[in-house]
């Protein structure tokens, strides 16, 4: 990979790569995520929306490359995708490098694009959402931002809940499989499940309103 762009943000520095057709996102010197491959972003957003009915509002913490707002639009029922992103620059480059690989997600008038801290954010939320797909840095165990750690404790989970309309779900992107992070999200939510794709784990979890079990269909 050959460097394209570089800046720092809010005390992260992200690097565009690039080789060939494809590009990468490095954010303090770790992988972050590239337009190649992409399969786990994607279910992380269809296991999640599969466990509801009729969702209609989806939250995004993280727009990468933007495979996981693309996923989301391509529900038949969701109305609303709101994109928590922390670097305008990653922003900035879906619209430009990435474009042609995410189909131009950003573009749609069912999407809404926030610069800022997911974490922040999700403190502070001013809508309950039916599903909240969490893709902000590489989970609890490989952190390019150690702000981020919060996020995946259980103050953040309880945030994340607070933030479910009745019956909603929360998807969770992790680089790795964490039996610690397992249990905080098992202490928060009561119905969790963990999936593998492609060497990367996906945990899943129901806010209990509704009382169903979750049986993912990926």
């Amino acid at each position: 990979m050959s460097a394209v762009e570089r800046c720092v943000e809010n005390g992260l520095e992200v690097v565009l790569g690039r080789a060939g057709h494809h590009y990468e996102i490095i954010g303090n010197g770790l992988f972050l995520m590239a337009t190649y491959g992409g399969a786990s972003e994607r279910v992380l957003v269809r296991a999640v929306l599969s466990l509801l009915e009729t969702p209609r509002s989806v939250l995004i913490g993280g727009l990468g490359v933007g495979y996981s707002t693309q996923e989301a639009l391509r529900w038949p029922t969701v109305e609303k995708v709101i994109v928590v992103e922390i670097s305008a620059s990653v922003a900035r480059w879906n619209r430009t490098y990435f474009s042609r690989k995410n189909g131009n997600c950003l573009i749609s008038r069912r999407v809404e694009l926030v610069i800022g801290d997911f974490g922040y954010y999700i403190r502070e939320c001013p809508y309950l959402y039916d599903a909240i797909v969490c893709d902000t840095d590489n989970g609890s165990d490989w952190l390019c931002t150690k702000g981020n750690a919060w996020l995946y404790g259980r103050e953040g989970f309880y945030a994340m809940k607070s933030a479910l309309a009745p019956g909603g779900a929360v998807s969770i992107w992790s680089i790795c499989h964490s039996p610690g992070f397992l249990q905080r999200l098992q202490d928060v939510f009561p119905d969790v499940r963990a999936l593998e794709v492609d060497d990367n784990w996906l945990y899943l979890a129901r806010s209990p309103a509704k009382g169903a079990r979750l049986e993912v269909d990926s």
